[in-house]
């Protein structure tokens, strides 16, 4: 749009009507605004309305800047509103997690590595799927940021955060309902609608 390129053809087509006629060369080129316009303001429309939960919701990614920021986290309460939540004990859960993730960080072994750790020796969840280096590579490969640091060193400082906060939250078990509530409900959230699409083609193929 600011270029007010739409492509070489175009270019090459609207070049020749000016030749001929200026102001059907400058009509046709409003067109073709308009008509990128109409597309962002269609694109818009699906995401604009939850832009701004889901950058709140950052809070909760141990990878954002705004991880574990007390005003961050009270913009993500005052939006998603859980019945019968205690705020002030929210807070004293807070300041209890915050500490002890401060206190996985200064340990010998990384923070990735007692995760895994810790899921490895859940029976629930199934060791083997746990983060892979496929997994990894696939995530590394989409960072704008990729070549900058190598692939080995990025992943093996990858943390997924539903799994950081799974960790969190059972260090003590039970010593955070306020703050497990608010987990439960953010991570319910997704992200996009690829569950529903994949439910969509299993019945297909049923």
């Amino acid at each position: 749009m600011n270029d007010k390129y739409f492509g070489n053809k175009t270019h090459l087509i609207l070049n020749q009507l000016m030749n001929f006629d200026d102001d059907k060369a400058k009509e046709l080129q409003e067109s073709f605004e308009l008509f990128i316009e109409c597309i962002i303001k269609y694109i818009n429309s699906y995401f604009d309305r939850d832009r701004e939960l889901f950058q709140k919701l950052s809070v909760f990614d141990c990878q954002s800047n705004d991880f574990l920021k007390w005003d961050c986290f009270m913009d993500v309460i005052n939006l998603i509103k859980i019945d019968g939540l205690d705020t002030d004990e929210l807070y004293n859960e807070y300041c209890e997690i915050k500490f002890m993730y401060g206190d996985m960080k200064n340990q010998n072994v990384k923070v990735n590595e007692q995760i895994k750790l810790y899921i490895s020796s859940k029976n629930i969840y199934n060791p083997k799927s746990i983060i892979n280096s496929n997994q990894i590579q696939c995530d590394i490969n989409d960072d704008d940021d990729h070549g900058l640091v190598s692939d080995g060193a990025r992943s093996n400082e990858y943390i997924q955060s539903d799994q950081l906060w799974s960790y969190l939250l059972n260090i003590k078990p039970n010593s955070a309902p306020n703050m497990k509530l608010v987990v439960a409900y953010v991570f319910s959230i997704p992200c996009s609608n690829a569950y529903v699409e994949t439910i969509f083609n299993h019945m297909n193929h049923l």
